[in-house]
C-alpha cells in the first residue's frame, strides 16, 4: 500500500514538473512571436520599437522555444517559433551582405569612439593603448571620467588630447590635426554633441560624435528621435565627406535608424560586416549593436570592429577607412 502511494505521488509530481515546463516552453514561444512581430510596427510605437532592437537574442531565444515545443508534441507553437526564427534571421543575415571593396593603394584612417559613461577612474590601460597605437588615429571618448582631462595630457604617446570645453564632456585623443572642435549650434542635438574638421592630406572630414538619449520610457524615447532628428539636420548643412558617430541606443533594426540613414543619405560603416555588438560588453556577441558610424560615399570602410572598454559596459567601435583625394 505504501508503495502503491509513493508511486502516485512521484507520478503527480512528474506530472506537475511537465505541466509546468510545456507552460514555459509555450511561454517563451509567444514571447518570441510577438515580440518579433511588433518589433516590425516600431514606426507606430515607442515599446514596439524598443523589441525591434533584439533580433539577435530574439533568434536565439525562438530556436530554443521551437526544440523545446517541437519535443513536447506543440505543433502550432513550433511552427510559428520556426517563423520567428525565419524573420529574425531575414533581418540579420543582409548585416552580412553587401560589403565594400576598399581601393588599394590609398591610405587608411581609423576613427573610433568609445562611451565611457564616467565609470572608470583608473587611466592605466587607456595610456597604455595609446603607448601601444591601438587607439586608431582619431578616438573619440564620451563622457570620460572627471578630471581625465588634467591627467591624460602628455601621456597619450604620440596622441594630442583635445578636450571640449572646460566641462569636457569628450576628449579627444588623435594623431591627425583637427580644427573646428566644438559644440555644435543645431538646436535640439544630444546635450553630449561635439563636432570637428579631420584635415587628412586627401581632403577635410567633418566629423559628429553624439551620444544620444536612452529610450528607457516613452518620454526618453521620443527625445531620443527628436535628436536623431537634430542629426539629420546638422548633416544636411554639412559638404564634403562626413562621417557621424556616437552611442545612439539604436540598433540596425529600430525605426528610429531607419529614418536617420534615408534622411541623412549616409552609409552605414558596420554595413556587411555583420552584427557588431557593443553593448553590454559582458555579453560578447549577444550584445546590442548600438554604437554607430556613418559616412558619405567618398570613404568606404575597409574594417570594422570593437575594442576594449576601458572600465564602460560598451566596447569601443573602430571603423579604418580607406581615403580617396577630395574631388575639387
Amino acid at each position: 500500500m505504501a508503495g502503491s502511494l509513493t508511486a502516485a505521488g512521484n507520478r503527480q509530481a512528474d506530472t506537475k514538473w511537465a505541466l509546468r515546463w510545456r507552460r514555459v516552453a509555450i511561454g517563451l514561444g509567444a514571447v518570441v512571436v510577438g515580440a518579433t512581430v511588433l518589433g516590425f510596427f516600431g514606426a507606430w510605437w515607442w515599446a514596439f520599437d524598443l523589441m525591434a532592437n533584439f533580433r539577435t537574442q530574439l533568434l536565439v531565444a525562438g530556436v530554443f522555444a521551437a526544440f523545446a515545443l517541437w519535443g513536447l508534441g506543440e505543433k502550432v507553437w513550433t511552427a510559428l517559433a520556426i517563423v520567428a526564427v525565419i524573420l529574425n534571421l531575414g533581418l540579420i543575415v543582409p548585416l552580412y551582405v553587401g560589403r565594400s571593396t576598399p581601393p588599394e593603394g590609398v591610405p587608411h584612417l581609423t576613427i573610433a569612439h568609445l562611451n565611457l559613461q564616467a565609470r572608470n577612474t583608473a587611466s592605466d590601460e587607456i595610456i597604455a593603448a595609446a603607448a601601444a597605437h591601438e587607439l586608431g588615429d582619431v578616438f573619440v571618448l564620451v563622457e570620460p571620467t572627471r578630471g581625465w582631462n588634467k591627467l591624460l595630457v602628455g601621456k597619450m604617446s604620440d596622441y594630442q588630447v583635445v578636450e571640449l570645453g572646460g566641462r569636457a564632456d569628450a576628449l579627444i585623443f588623435t594623431r591627425v590635426p583637427l580644427r573646428q572642435v566644438d559644440r555644435p549650434d543645431e538646436p535640439g542635438l544630444p546635450d553630449i554633441s561635439v563636432s570637428f574638421v579631420i584635415d587628412a592630406p586627401e581632403g577635410p572630414i567633418s566629423v559628429l560624435a553624439a551620444d544620444a538619449s536612452s529610450p528607457g520610457t516613452p518620454l526618453e524615447g521620443h527625445n531620443r528621435d527628436l535628436e536623431l532628428d537634430a542629426m539629420a539636420r546638422w548633416r544636411s548643412a554639412q559638404t564634403g565627406r562626413v562621417v557621424m558617430l556616437g552611442d545612439w541606443n539604436i540598433t540596425p533594426w529600430s525605426a528610429g535608424y531607419r529614418d536617420l540613414t534615408s534622411s541623412t543619405g549616409l552609409h552605414p560603416a558596420e554595413a556587411g560586416f555583420g552584427v557588431v555588438a557593443t553593448w553590454p560588453s559582458k555579453l560578447g556577441p549577444l550584445g546590442l549593436p548600438i554604437d554607430h558610424q556613418l559616412h558619405t560615399n567618398e570613404l568606404v570602410a575597409a574594417d570594422v570592429r570593437t575594442g576594449p572598454s576601458f572600465g564602460s559596459s560598451h566596447h569601443s567601435f573602430y571603423v579604418d577607412y580607406a581615403l580617396t583625394p577630395a574631388e575639387s
